[in-house]
């Protein structure tokens, strides 16, 4: 009877154990988990930014301007040359009151 009582305590103390090491297993798993499914959202996030858009973007300056077809001329206005000898700058307040 002692003999037997002392395996069914072993037992008990061996399936406590298991027990408690399945609980926390489940508890890294669930961490694990929680990560993976963290790092996944982001990495979605990530695909969606670098997707090419749907439909071309077009600013509100451009949603204004009608589109233009390949045939429309386009004039370009030419600035004049700039000199490149300097000009004489006209003197300063302090130089024409004290100079």
């Amino acid at each position: 009877m002692r003999e037997e009582n002392l395996n069914l305590r072993v037992d008990n103390i061996g399936k406590e154990k298991f027990i408690a090491y399945l609980a926390g297993e489940n508890r890294r798993l669930a961490d694990v988990v929680q990560d993976v499914s963290y790092r996944l959202g982001a990495a979605e996030t990530l695909v969606h930014q670098l997707e090419a858009p749907k439909e071309p973007a077009r600013s509100s300056a451009q949603e204004r301007e009608p589109e233009r077809n390949d045939d429309t001329r386009v004039d370009v206005i030419v600035a004049p040359p700039v000199s490149t000898t300097p000009e004489k700058a006209p003197p300063s307040f302090f130089r024409r009151i004290f100079g």
